[in-house]
């Protein structure tokens, strides 16, 4: 009866309506429910729908606001579907509410399904998201209502739509469902920490399965499940598992800027998963007859394969075997890929058949989101409008939302910049003819980030507990391979990068290994040493060499899909100022550049002096920059245009190679500033390449480059603290000969390492004994004259 008295008393007072008076729009009494929304919060959503950003909604539920029914046994949820705010001025605001006791899928289907026939009134534009957590109940309503399709239709759809089948007419005619980034997260990990009580193994096994997640393609995720199975399948740690624990490593390594909050979220997240029987055989049923399981199902049949053949290669027991992990994740998760990943995320037209995005635009990339909107408005329902009360009559709390959503309404157009029209009246119902389609035209506006733990790159990737250097045997003694005791021994601990590359820069130089840059795909390695890392110091001709370390760095970071090769500078030289002869002896046979859209590169001139080379395919241009006043870059290109289309005719008749054999090269330039000493030719093509693999697939119309000499003493300073950051752990290699493990032809491999540096070192490159295990063993950089008399 109070229900009744309250829907008939908000209608009585709502003067301000066209078609749909009130607040309470649906109420039933046994099993309780109560829809609420109102013409208003409809007019909202549709003035966002009618903006170029796509609208994302998100859907959850809570409880502890409604106390009980009489004579009816079950708790009342709130239920909302929110739409985001901006930032912590402009809260987010419920635009469809539901209090309920019956929490199965018809009754949220019925709500929800009655909201969007309502919507449909106003507007034919799609919701363009829709974000929920891991609640099969609220998984299979939003799907019905906004899809009017079964989870296993909408996971072939997603099938085909990634494969490249659908067109953009098709694509755009369904609404896109994610579930919570930070509460599958959080469920993954309680999983993990099931099978393993290795610590260590744990945090590694979430850190690859946050880069899973991170995944805006299938190609990447199979690429990283296939190497997470040969780490955690085999038994012995042969060869295929090192490669592919390196390739895991540096996977884990980089960090990732995306369109996303979770820290805050996952600080207060409760996991909803499948409890009843039913509900775990329909799951089962569901992981194995969804299309992504077979894909995922086809990699570990092969990794299986393979892992047999190689029991025999190694004794070696591998420390992150463990099989169940990979297990749980097929029985609860693979099935479900696109729902939980950055598959569908950012712009869908990317996978159309007849359209595509521009390739030369710079896109935005969304890979994860999370229910924090929804989350953040139960903690402002909590909090604010109820004043931390509990267990209210709901119409008691229905008033009470009621109230404070008229106020919530208007500081919502207000901060949004929406129709003043809507502060006296809603938009009136239009036809459908009136309606424009814009979904997912443009990327989402740029939102303040906030880095989560586990889609952070960590200051060192996780390694189980105890075995974290087996076969590293860490030796002291206190004289080094001269017999030269240690001249300042007060700080045994390593240096931070900023100070090390002080440190690195004063000592006297030597051939010790500094640093290592891998490509992702691990058949480019780059060593600086420290001669040459001394090199980027101030006022000096910088090498060769920390010039492609520093391209490597930036292409590791900013060009993770891999879309730009990196050219040797050497090879770079051959063509365009080799023989013939030099030139076939340069032909990479086994690169193909059909995979790459671009080329950066670099070029010595006479002995002295760099020049940067760029090729972009997409657009069929060669641009050769010289940071030196005086070149004619125009011809240059042009002379590089002609002397890579022979290159590659020359690949073609050596290899039968036909990538980029029938490109007509056109000559380019890009404008840019000018050193205005003789020795910055180095920095500026440093930076030069920043700039282009930052704007890339784009051109940059200009390259600005501050030549002041201070300005130049710093970006040498920042690029070399970029590369050691950029390395590979140190512990992974010797920093003599730069290796991990020693030819066979070798004998026992036995490491040491330096007390003070902690830099690893083989004692066959050093040619020394093992020392006493009683003192204390400093290298060559921790004994230098330099660093102890400063």
């Amino acid at each position: 009866m109070e229900i009744h008295l309250t829907q008939t008393i908000m209608k009585e007072c709502d003067t301000k309506f066209y078609k749909m008076p009130g607040y309470i729009q649906h109420y039933q009494v046994n099993p309780f429910g109560v829809h609420m929304y109102s013409e208003t919060g409809i007019s909202i959503l549709v003035q966002h729908l009618r903006r170029k950003d796509p609208v994302t909604l998100y859907l959850d539920a809570t409880g502890g606001v409604v106390s009980k029914i009489p004579n009816q046994a079950k708790r009342v949820l709130y239920y909302s579907l929110t739409l985001a705010g901006k930032g912590r001025d402009a809260p987010p605001v419920p635009v469809c509410e539901m209090l309920t006791n019956e929490h199965s899928v018809p009754p949220i289907t019925f709500w929800l399904m009655k909201f969007t026939l309502d919507l449909a009134k106003y507007t034919q534009i799609r919701v363009r998201q829709v974000e929920t957590d891991f609640s099969w109940a609220l998984i299979q309503s939003a799907l019905l209502a906004f899809n009017k399709e079964h989870i296993l239709s909408y996971l072939d759809r997603a099938h085909t739509v990634c494969r490249g089948e659908k067109t953009w007419a098709e694509i755009r005619q369904f609404t896109v469902l994610h579930l919570c980034a930070a509460h599958i997260l959080k469920a993954v990990t309680q999983a993990i920490g099931r099978q393993t009580e290795d610590k260590g193994l744990k945090e590694f096994a979430t850190f690859v399965f946050a880069r899973l997640q991170n995944a805006t393609s299938l190609e990447v995720a199979l690429d990283i499940f296939r190497s997470f199975c040969f780490v955690l399948l085999a038994e012995r740690k042969s060869r295929s598992v090192k490669n592919n624990l390196n390739v895991l490593e540096d996977i884990i390594s980089k960090s990732q800027v995306t369109l996303g909050d979770t820290k805050e979220l996952e600080q207060h997240c409760k996991i909803q998963t499948c409890d009843s029987e039913e509900e775990k055989s329909s799951a089962k049923t569901i992981m194995g007859r969804s299309p992504f399981s077979k894909e995922f199902q086809q990699v570990l049949d092969m990794v299986k394969v393979q892992v047999a053949n190689e029991k025999s290669e190694s004794s070696e027991d591998n420390p992150y075997y463990c099989p169940g992990i990979i297990k749980i994740l097929f029985d609860s998760y693979l099935g479900l890929f696109p729902m939980w990943s950055g598959l569908l995320l950012g712009n869908l037209k990317r996978y159309s058949s007849d359209e595509k995005m521009n390739p030369t635009a710079k896109h935005a990339v969304k890979t994860r989101d999370t229910n924090c909107h929804v989350e953040r408005w139960f903690g402002i329902v909590k909090q604010s409008i109820l004043g931390k009360r509990k267990y209210i009559r709901p119409g008691a709390f229905i008033r009470k939302m009621h109230c404070s959503l008229q106020a919530r309404f208007i500081e919502h157009i207000m901060q949004n910049n929406l129709s003043q029209e809507l502060l006296l009246k809603p938009l009136p119902p239009k036809s459908i003819s009136h309606s424009q389609e814009t979904w997912a035209k443009r990327e989402e506006a740029n939102s303040t980030t906030t880095k989560s733990k586990y889609f952070s790159a960590p200051q060192s990737v996780p390694l189980p507990q105890g075995k974290k250097k087996k076969g590293k045997e860490k030796k002291s003694c206190g004289k080094d391979a001269d017999g030269k005791g240690p001249k300042d021994v007060s700080q045994n601990k390593p240096c931070m990068p900023a100070d090390e590359v002080e440190t690195l820069w004063k000592n006297d130089p030597t051939d010790l290994v500094v640093s290592i840059l891998r490509a992702p795909d691990k058949k480019l390695e780059f060593l600086l040493r420290q001669r040459e890392f001394q090199t980027l110091r101030p006022h000096e001709w910088i090498a060769g060499e920390a010039i492609e370390s520093y391209f490597r760095t930036i292409l590791n970071h900013e060009d993770t899909t891999c879309r730009l090769f990196q050219l040797s500078h050497y090879t770079t030289g051959v063509v365009l100022y080799g023989t013939r002869e030099q030139c076939a002896r340069q032909s990479l046979r086994n690169v193909n550049f059909e995979a790459y859209d671009g080329v950066i590169s670099f070029v010595n001139v006479k002995s002295v002096h760099w020049r940067f080379v760029y090729i972009h395919a997409l657009s069929k241009e060669i641009f050769v920059l010289d940071p030196q006043r005086g070149c004619d870059e125009m011809e240059e290109a042009r002379q590089a245009a002609r002397k890579f289309g022979q290159y590659f005719k020359m690949r073609h008749n050596q290899h039968g190679r036909e990538d980029w054999v029938n490109i007509q090269w056109k000559p380019a330039t890009i404008q840019h500033t000018f050193q205005r000493d003789g020795v910055s030719c180095g920095v500026f093509v440093m930076q030069m390449a920043k700039s282009v693999v930052e704007e890339f697939p784009r051109i940059p119309q200009i390259v600005k480059i501050n030549p002041t000499k201070k300005q130049m003493c710093q970006y040498r300073g920042q690029m070399a603290l970029d590369i050691l950051r950029g390395s590979v752990l140190r512990d992974e290699y010797c920093s003599v000969c730069g290796l991990r493990d020693l030819p066979q032809s070798k004998k026992t491999c036995v490491w040491i390492q330096c007390e003070r540096c902690q830099r690893w070192f083989h004692l066959e490159c050093l040619k020394i004994a093992i020392p006493a295990k009683d003192v204390q063993w400093f290298c060559v950089l921790c004994l230098n004259p330099a660093d102890s008399q400063a």
